[in-house]
């Protein structure tokens, strides 16, 4: 037998087995010991008793190591490894770290948030096969199901931000959005932008609609809508719809579209590009209408100054 397929060990269970089967023939119990060693004869039976060698060696846990080199990187290797820089990190980190999920204790203690939302980022920034979890785990040198447990743990504290970090303007604040508009040259009660935004996926989903999510650009993904304010801040997020869905049907079935009484006032507005249909509360840009006349050079040169540069900005944030 060779050292790799040798047993780890002689399991406990089995020892303790064979000493009460001995202990209930001794005294004349014969039921309870064929009872005894029948649980023995499955237990012998039971591929988790001769695990060989190499299944109980672990990676070599330097995990702290491994997780503060990164940090110890310049700023442009650590932004192009996390997708975000230190300041912007450590930022995150502040937001997160005192999240109930991160305080749970369930037999070892968590390790720091610093180290999982490292994890989780260098994971969520990594593209096609480097981002499986066996690639993941050996380079952090941690295990699978930890890789997998701060992941979750992450994006959970994040999706806790979201009523923070992304909210719809009180009819106070539009109104300052529409004065900071109408300063940039688009008056009448400009509230937002709105946009739509194709995220692309690494190949066709494997469902039965899957050629919806081919977009017209060529790749395969899905599309959200985007609503944000004259300071690039999304307001509105929408998401759950193919690439194919055409940016005026995310619209339609958005919140801000079907009560509208509840995200305008009075003719409050968004600027939308030509893939909006005009509507009480879109005005879209490069529009024209059969048999009226063009827009003036100005209005034009109004309309491509600001509507992309706030709004592709904001998307190319995300």
């Amino acid at each position: 037998m060779t050292e790799l397929h040798r047993p780890i060990r002689k399991p406990h269970k089995e020892k303790r087995l064979l000493r009460a089967a001995k202990r209930a023939a001794q005294a004349d119990d014969f039921e309870l010991m064929y009872l005894l060693l029948d649980v023995y004869a499955a237990m012998k039976r039971c591929i988790y008793l001769h695990r060989p060698l190499s299944y109980g060696q672990r990676r070599k846990g330097h995990w702290r190591e491994a997780i503060d080199a990164i940090h110890k990187t310049p700023p442009e290797d650590f932004r192009r490894n996390m997708r975000i820089s230190y300041y912007e990190f450590h930022t995150l980190l502040n937001l997160i770290k005192d999240n109930p999920i991160f305080q749970f204790k369930a037999g070892r203690p968590q390790a720091e948030p610093i180290y999982q939302l490292t994890v989780a980022l260098y994971r969520l920034g990594t593209n096609g096969n480097g981002a499986n979890a066996f690639y993941m785990a050996d380079k952090f040198e941690i295990s699978e199901g930890t890789l997998v447990y701060w992941t979750e743990r992450v994006i959970l504290a994040i999706l806790d931000l979201e009523s923070d970090a992304i909210s719809w303007p009180d009819p106070e604040e539009r109104e300052s959005l529409s004065d900071d508009f109408e300063d940039a040259g688009i008056p009448g009660g400009c509230v937002g932008i709105i946009d739509g935004m194709h995220t692309p996926l690494a190949c066709k989903p494997h469902c039965e609609d899957g050629m919806d999510f081919y977009c017209y650009r060529g790749f395969y993904g899905f599309t959200s809508l985007v609503i944000c304010d004259i300071h690039k801040r999304i307001r509105h997020f929408q998401v759950g719809f193919p690439s194919s869905a055409h940016d005026n049907r995310l619209w339609e079935c958005s919140l801000p579209h079907q009560a509208p009484e509840n995200y305008f006032s009075g003719a409050q507005y968004l600027l939308a590009d030509s893939a909006f249909k005009i509507g009480p509360h879109i005005v879209p840009l490069f529009k024209q209408t059969p048999g009226h006349g063009e827009l003036s050079r100005g209005e034009v040169s109004v309309a491509v100054c600001v509507h992309p540069e706030t709004a592709a900005d904001s998307i190319d944030i995300i």
